[in-house]
């Protein structure tokens, strides 16, 4: 991990950790997340957490084929994840993310993004 993207992370977590009380599941969502979103995304900045770049993390797990989360834990850390950011007094632009099944698009962009299990 870039020193960077290390210190972004830390920061986060550190954050977060302080901020709330987690349990350990939570704990690991959050982990898991917050490296996506500053390793991968590059995110530095509250402002720079849109719904996009969230609805990216899922479709980052379905480009590596669910190898280290399955796609149910994927959306537990996103639901995790957003539930923090509505609560966190720091995050003034709260993105509006919606994963419901009613919202369609969504799950049919997703469903196209997934070529299905590589061999």
């Amino acid at each position: 991990m870039k020193q960077r993207n290390s210190f972004c992370y830390e920061q986060y977590t550190q954050h977060f950790q302080t901020t709330f009380n987690l349990s350990n599941q939570k704990q690991q969502s959050l982990e898991r997340l917050l490296r996506y979103l500053c390793e991968v995304e590059s995110i530095h900045y509250n402002d720079q957490i849109g719904s996009e770049v969230l609805i990216h993390y899922i479709r980052h797990h379905i480009d590596n084929d669910f190898q280290s989360i399955s796609f149910r834990q994927a959306i537990k850390d996103i639901k995790a994840f957003y539930s923090l950011l509505i609560k966190d007094p720091h995050f003034k632009k709260t993105p509006k993310l919606d994963l419901s099944l009613l919202n369609s698009n969504l799950w049919k962009d997703l469903s196209a993004h997934y070529k299905g299990p590589r061999s």
